[in-house]
């Protein structure tokens, strides 16, 4: 149960990365539409300047959470973590996800806790390699599953876009490609013969104006999929304060403005386990409504609101059914609010001797923050004054400062 102190340390610490990298991505994918728009005609290579800066988001994600988390030489040790992560990638170079600019900062910040300067940096070292070649093992194994679970998807109707669905906005969470792939690129997304030409993937069809039936399973629902997160977004942001805010403003913009759904997803797996999977299960829901009115709105690039308007087809389906998955998304976010906490669930780990004093603060969700001499509540009356030794101060709980201090390592 410990570990979920890590987690808590990711939430925490991760969102100056989340900011810098969501400002990234949209400037990455600035380039994909000019090279897409100016392909023939090229004198700078939008393609390759696309390419330069999608390579370093990982870097960075790792550098400025690696810096948020760690204490004490912040800036050598960021370093450190991300010369790792570059030794991690030029060893497994099959897939630079952005999970590994994670754990390897995670794994930094257990090395360091425990051990010396100099123990723990070689430590990060030998292991981040070791993990690379191992991965590199069991790589061909992976992708024999993927194809597997791809083919056993395929071709099953409804069935096949409403399991790709949830699989696909399960895997962007952890920047995982090699799935989406299959059916993007791929024959399991469709194939077509144009002019003795062999056409696969439902990406590559769109893109050449054959517009079949796998467009509407495995790209349309990437846009329903916008509403239905734009309304999990308009309720969170009313119940976030300070940074998260800000950050989850930016990563909804980076979603619209670029069509790249990790980023808000992965924040929406640090906030709620919860709200994570009833995101992924009401997304198969996305998928499998434009499957059955056969939307056939595909993208070319990574579905933005600008491809969405470009390619426009069906609207009053698209639109319609649109209000009703945002509402889906408001409303189930409401409900893990109220009825659990955003932040009271799995990923915050308590120990057992201070859970009787947030159960008297009124629990985890009603902690807005630890300052250095009093805790913050949203809602000062439900304290529980009569058996807890406190003094209240508007919306300001001053209590010892031990457990301030000790209380601030698991909710800071």
């Amino acid at each position: 149960m410990r570990n979920y102190k890590y987690f808590n340390k990711v939430q925490n610490s991760s969102s100056i990365s989340f900011l810098i990298c969501s400002v990234l991505f949209v400037i990455g994918y600035f380039f994909d539409f000019l090279s897409n728009k100016f392909n023939q005609n090229q004198v700078i290579r939008f393609d390759d300047l696309s390419s330069a800066v999608k390579n370093i988001i990982p870097y960075v994600f790792c550098f400025f959470l690696s810096y948020s988390i760690l204490k004490g030489k912040k800036s050598i040790k960021a370093f450190i973590c991300t010369s790792c992560l570059y030794i991690f990638y030029t060893i497994f170079s099959e897939q630079e996800s952005l999970i590994f600019a994670i754990l390897i900062p995670l794994f930094a910040y257990f090395c360091f806790e425990k051990f010396n300067f100099y123990l723990s940096s070689v430590l990060i070292l030998i292991v981040s390699a070791i993990f690379a070649a191992l991965l590199n093992v069991i790589y061909d194994y992976y992708i024999d599953f993927i194809m597997l679970l791809s083919s056993f998807i395929s071709n099953k109707g409804g069935f096949s876009s409403s399991a790709f669905g949830f699989i696909n906005t399960f895997m962007s969470a952890f920047d995982i490609k090699e799935f989406q792939k299959m059916f993007y690129f791929k024959s399991f997304g469709g194939v077509a013969v144009i002019n003795n030409t062999v056409i696969s993937g439902a990406v590559n069809l769109f893109k050449s104006n054959i517009i079949l039936k796998s467009v509407s399973s495995f790209l349309s629902g990437r846009y329903y999929l916008l509403f239905l997160l734009s309304g999990v977004y308009s309720i969170l942001l009313t119940k976030v304060n300070g940074i998260s805010k800000i950050t989850l403003s930016a990563l909804f913009v980076c979603m619209l403005l670029s069509g790249n759904v990790g980023f808000i997803l992965l924040f929406i797996l640090l906030e709620n386990v919860y709200l994570f999977l009833s995101v992924c299960v009401l997304s198969s829901l996305c998928y499998l409504c434009a499957d059955i009115v056969n939307l056939g709105v595909g993208f070319t690039l990574n579905g933005s609101v600008f491809e969405l308007f470009a390619y426009i087809n069906k609207p009053v389906y698209l639109f319609s059914i649109g209000i009703v998955l945002f509402s889906l998304g408001y409303f189930v976010t409401r409900y893990f609010w109220e009825k659990v906490g955003i932040s009271s669930v799995v990923n915050v780990y308590i120990p057992k001797k201070f859970k009787e004093s947030v159960s008297k603060l009124g629990g985890v969700s009603n902690i807005l923050r630890i300052n250095k001499f009093d805790i913050e509540v949203r809602n000062p009356k439900i304290v529980d004054t009569i058996n807890f030794d406190c003094e209240v101060k508007e919306n300001k709980i001053i209590v010892e400062k031990s457990l301030i201090d000790n209380l601030k390592e698991y909710i800071e």
